[in-house]
C-alpha cells in the first residue's frame, strides 16, 4: 500500500513538473530510456483514470442505445417481403404450356411480371443490406466496449466498491444492447434469406421463359400449322366460340389484377383527366388565334390524358395495355380527322379499325382457324391502304402536312411487302411468322399515326400558350416565341421518330438485336497512343458541346431580356456579365465533353506545353486580340453602344467578341476592327461617361452690326431648342475679326450624342431665320479690285 501511494506521489510531482516546462520544451520529442534489467514495472493507471473512463462508456452507451433503436426495424420489410412472397406464388402458379405454340403473349406477360418482381425483390434487399451492414458495425462497436471492461484488461486491480459496481453495470448494459442488436441482426438476415429464395425462383422462371421465347422464334420458321384451305366450317366455328370466352376471361382477370394491384394508379388517373379538360377550355378561352389551335379540346384532352395514362399503365396486365392501345389510336384519329384532307379520312380510319381487331385477338390462341382468317383479312386490307398510299395525289398530300415524301414512300413500300407476306406465310402454314409480319405492320402503322397525332397536339398547344397575353412580360419569350416554336416542334419529331423506329423494331422481335449491334458499334475504341477514342465518346463531346452551346443562348438571352434590365448595374456592366456566363457555360460544356471522350487532361500537359511553344512563335497577333477581348471586356474602356473613332473610323460599337469587334459607321457599313488595336492604340471614345457633347458653331455678321444685338439672338436662338442644356449653359463668345465679318462662336451642350446633327441643322436653322428677322445680315467674302492706267506710250505686245 505504502509502495502505491509513493509511486502515485511522484506521478503527482513528474505531473506539476511538465506543467511548469515552457511551451517549447514541451513542444520537443523525448527519446524514451532504453529499460534496463532492474527497471521498476510500470506503474498503474489510477482508480481516477477508470473513473473518467467509465463515464465516457457510459456516455457511448447512450449513443448505442440512440442508434440501436433506429436500426434494425424491419416491419415494414417484413410486410413488403410478405406481399411480394404472395405475388411471386401467384405468378409462378401460372400453369403455362410451353409445348403449345400459341402461349407467348401470356408468357410474354408473366416474363414482365417476374422481372418486374425481382427488381422490387432487389431494391428491398438493397435496404435490409445497409441495415445488416449498420448492426454488424454496432455490434462490433459494442464488443470492444466489453472487451475493454473484461477483468484481464484491468489486471487484477483493487478497485473501490463503487467503481466495480459501475462497471459490472456498464458490461451488463453492454450485454443486453449486444443480445438485441443480435436479434435484429437474425431478423434482417432472415428476411433476406425470404427474398434471395424469391429471387432464385424468379431467375429461374426467367430464365424458363426466355428458353421458350428463343425456342418459339426459331419456330416461327417451321410450318407448325396446316395450310389455310385445309381449314373446315367446323374449325372456324369452335374457334369462335372459344375466342369469345378467352376474351371474356382474360379482360376479367386483367382488369381485377389492375383494380388490386394499381387502384392508387387508377384514381389518380381517373381524377387527372378533368384537370386535363379544364385546362384545355382555359386555353382556348384565352388564345386570340382563329383558328384555335384547341379548336377540339375534348378529343385532345382525351389524348393527352391517355399519353399520360402510357407512363401508369407500363406495368399493367396484358388486356389493360390493349385496351389503353386501342382508346389512343382513337383519340389520336379523331384530333386528325378535323384537319385531313378528305380523301385521306378513309385511310386513316381503316387504319384505326384494322389496330382495333389486331389488338383484340390478344387473348386468342392463333393456332386456331378464326384468328387466321382474320390475320388474313387484316393483311389482305393493310396491303390495300398501303398499295392506295403510294398513288402520287396521296404522297402529296401527306407530304403537305409536313412529312417527308421520300420516307413515306419507304414506308409504304415496306408496309405493302410486309403485309403481303405475311398472307403469304398464312396461307402456306406459317402462322406465326404470318402472324408476326401483318400484326407488326397494323401496330407500326398505329404507333405513327398516335406519334404524328402526339406531334400535332402538342405543338398546337405550344403554340396556343405561347400566345397567352401574360407571357407578353417575358421578353426573352415574347422577342423569340417563332424560334422556340420551331425548336420545340423539331425536338418533338425527333423523339417521335426514335420512338417509331424503337417501337416497330419491337414488333418485329429484332430492337435486342439491332440495339445490340448499334451498342456494339458505340463501344468500340480506337486505340492512339495511350488515347482511348470510341464513337460513344465522340457522340457524347457532340452533344454535351451543342448543350452547351443551346444552354448558353438561353441564359444570355434571358439575362439581357428580363434579368440584367431590370437590375441597376453600371452601363456595360450587363454585357461583361452575359459574356462572361455565355464563356463559363462554353468552357463548362466543353471540359464535359473532354471527359466524355475519355481523355485525361493531365495526359495532355506536353501538347499543351508545345501548343505553347507555337502559340509564342507563330500566333502571336491572335493572342494578342484574344487577350484584348478579355481586356475590354472586364475593364470595359469600350462598352457595346459607344460612339468611338479609331484613327479615320468614326462609329457605334454593335459587338465586343473574343477576338474582334464590330463597328458600325454612320454611313452604314459594318467594320470589323482587331481587339488589339482597341487595346493598345489611341481611341476616341464619345460616349464613355455618358452621351453628353458639345456642339460648337460659327456664325459671321457684317461689319458695323451691333455686336451686343448679335449675342442677345443667338442666346435666345440657343436657349430655345428643347435639347440644348442648361447645365453647362450655352455660351457665345464674340471670337475675332474677320476679313469680311465679326465672327462669333457658340458653345452648347446636348444630352444625347444621337442627335447632334439634328440639333446642328435646327440651331442654324433658327440663326439664320433670327437674323432675317433682326435685320442682321450674313456677309458674303469680298474682295476689292483696283485697276491702274498704263502710262502713255507704254503699249503691250
Amino acid at each position: 500500500m505504502l509502495r502505491r501511494v509513493m509511486i502515485r506521489s511522484l506521478g503527482c510531482v513528474a505531473f506539476v513538473f511538465l506543467q511548469m516546462l515552457p511551451i517549447g520544451v514541451m513542444g520537443q520529442e523525448v527519446a524514451a530510456p532504453a529499460p534496463t534489467a532492474g527497471a521498476a514495472p510500470t506503474p498503474e493507471v489510477p482508480p481516477d483514470d477508470l473513473t473518467a473512463r467509465s463515464q465516457q462508456s457510459r456516455v457511448e452507451l447512450d449513443a448505442i442505445s440512440v442508434v440501436l433503436e433506429g436500426l434494425g426495424d424491419v416491419a415494414d420489410a417484413r410486410e413488403n417481403i410478405e406481399q411480394l412472397q404472395v405475388r411471386v406464388d401467384e405468378l409462378l402458379a401460372s400453369d403455362i404450356d410451353f409445348d403449345e405454340p400459341d402461349n407467348e403473349l401470356l408468357a410474354g406477360d408473366i416474363q414482365k411480371q417476374a422481372k418486374n418482381l425481382r427488381e422490387e425483390l432487389s431494391a428491398t434487399g438493397e435496404a435490409l443490406s445497409a441495415q445488416a451492414e449498420n448492426l454488424e458495425a454496432l455490434f462490433a462497436r459494442i464488443k470492444r466496449l466489453i472487451d475493454g471492461w473484461q477483468p484481464g484488461a484491468l489486471d487484477d486491480r483493487d478497485l473501490p466498491p463503487a467503481l466495480t459496481e459501475r462497471i459490472s453495470g456498464i458490461v451488463n448494459q453492454a450485454n443486453a444492447h449486444s443480445e438485441e442488436t443480435n436479434r435484429k441482426l437474425n431478423g434482417v438476415v432472415e428476411l433476406q434469406n425470404i427474398g434471395l429464395e424469391m429471387t432464385d425462383r424468379l431467375n429461374s422462371a426467367i430464365r424458363k421463359l426466355e428458353t421458350y421465347d428463343r425456342s418459339r422464334q426459331m419456330q416461327m420458321l417451321v410450318a407448325g400449322s396446316q395450310p389455310l384451305w385445309a381449314l373446315t366450317w367446323e374449325d372456324i366455328r369452335s374457334s369462335w366460340t372459344r375466342s369469345q370466352q378467352n376474351l371474356t376471361v382474360t379482360v376479367g382477370r386483367d382488369f381485377g389484377v389492375l383494380l388490386s394491384e394499381h387502384a392508387v394508379r387508377v384514381v389518380a388517373h381517373v381524377l387527372l383527366l378533368p384537370l386535363v379538360v379544364f385546362t384545355m377550355l382555359t386555353l382556348r378561352r384565352r388564345t386570340d388565334a382563329q383558328p384555335a389551335p384547341t379548336s377540339r379540346p375534348v378529343a385532345m384532352s382525351l389524348l393527352v390524358w391517355l399519353l399520360l395514362g402510357t407512363f401508369l399503365y407500363l406495368e399493367a396486365p396484358m388486356a389493360v395495355r390493349a385496351i389503353v392501345g386501342i382508346l389512343l389510336a382513337v383519340s389520336a384519329a379523331s384530333v386528325l380527322l378535323a384537319s385531313l384532307p378528305g380523301n385521306l379520312k378513309p385511310g386513316l380510319l381503316g387504319v384505326v379499325l384494322l389496330f382495333i381487331i389486331d389488338r383484340l385477338t390478344f387473348s386468342v390462341p392463333f393456332g386456331e382457324a378464326l384468328p387466321r382468317l382474320m390475320y388474313l383479312m387484316l393483311g389482305l386490307s393493310m396491303a390495300t391502304i398501303s398499295a392506295l398510299g403510294l398513288r402520287a395525289a396521296t404522297l402529296g398530300q401527306l407530304s403537305s402536312l409536313g412529312l417527308l415524301k421520300s420516307l413515306l414512300r419507304l414506308i409504304t413500300l415496306l408496309a405493302l411487302f410486309f403485309s403481303l407476306a405475311g398472307c403469304v406465310m398464312n396461307v402456306l402454314g406459317y402462322a406465326q411468322l404470318g402472324r408476326l409480319f401483318v400484326s407488326g405492320v397494323v401496330r407500326s402503322m398505329a404507333i405513327l399515326l398516335v406519334l404524328f397525332s402526339s406531334l400535332t397536339t402538342l405543338a398546337d398547344l405550344v403554340a396556343t400558350v405561347f400566345d397567352l397575353k401574360s407571357l407578353d412580360r417575358i421578353r426573352s419569350l415574347a422577342r423569340n416565341r417563332d424560334q422556340l416554336q420551331r425548336f420545340i416542334r423539331q425536338t418533338l419529331a425527333v423523339v417521335a421518330i426514335f420512338v417509331w423506329i424503337w417501337g416497330t423494331l419491337a414488333l418485329f422481335g429484332v430492337d435486342n438485336q439491332v440495339f445490340g449491334a448499334v451498342a456494339g458499334v458505340l463501344r468500340a475504341k480506337l486505340e492512339i497512343g495511350g488515347i482511348g477514342l470510341s464513337l460513344t465518346g465522340v457522340l457524347a463531346f457532340v452533344i454535351a458541346v451543342w448543350l452547351a452551346m443551346w444552354a448558353s443562348r438561353i441564359v444570355r438571352t434571358v439575362l439581357n431580356d428580363d434579368v440584367l434590365p431590370r437590375m441597376a448595374l453600371p452601363r456595360g456592366v450587363p454585357h461583361t456579365i452575359s459574356v462572361t456566363a455565355n464563356y463559363v457555360i462554353m468552357v463548362f460544356g466543353v471540359m464535359i465533353g473532354i471527359g466524355f471522350l475519355g481523355i485525361d487532361l493531365s495526359s495532355l500537359a506536353l501538347v499543351v506545353g508545345a501548343l505553347g511553344v507555337g502559340i509564342g512563335f507563330g500566333l502571336q497577333n491572335l493572342v494578342n486580340n484574344f487577350v484584348s477581348g478579355l481586356i475590354l471586356i472586364f475593364e470595359r474602356p469600350i462598352q457595346v453602344g459607344d460612339v468611338v473613332e479609331v484613327g479615320n473610323l468614326l462609329g457605334r460599337v454593335t459587338h465586343i467578341g473574343i477576338r474582334t469587334s464590330r463597328v458600325r459607321t454612320f454611313s452604314g457599313s459594318e467594320v470589323i476592327v482587331p481587339n488589339g488595336d482597341l487595346a493598345s492604340n489611341q481611341v476616341t471614345n464619345w460616349t464613355m461617361s455618358d452621351s453628353r457633347r458639345r456642339l460648337e458653331l460659327e456664325v459671321g455678321v457684317a461689319y458695323g452690326t451691333n455686336t451686343d444685338q448679335v449675342t442677345q439672338v443667338l442666346y435666345d436662338v440657343v436657349n430655345g431648342d428643347a435639347e440644348v442644356l442648361d447645365d453647362p449653359a450655352p455660351m457665345v463668345v464674340f471670337e475675332e475679326f474677320g476679313d469680311n465679318s465679326l465672327n462669333f462662336r457658340i458653345y452648347a451642350w446636348i444630352g444625347d450624342f444621337d442627335v447632334g446633327f439634328s440639333t446642328r441643322h435646327r440651331l442654324t436653322t433658327n440663326i439664320n431665320r433670327a437674323f432675317a428677322a433682326s435685320g442682321i445680315q450674313i456677309p458674303f467674302p469680298q474682295r476689292d479690285l483696283h485697276f491702274k492706267t498704263p502710262p502713255p506710250g507704254l503699249t503691250t505686245g
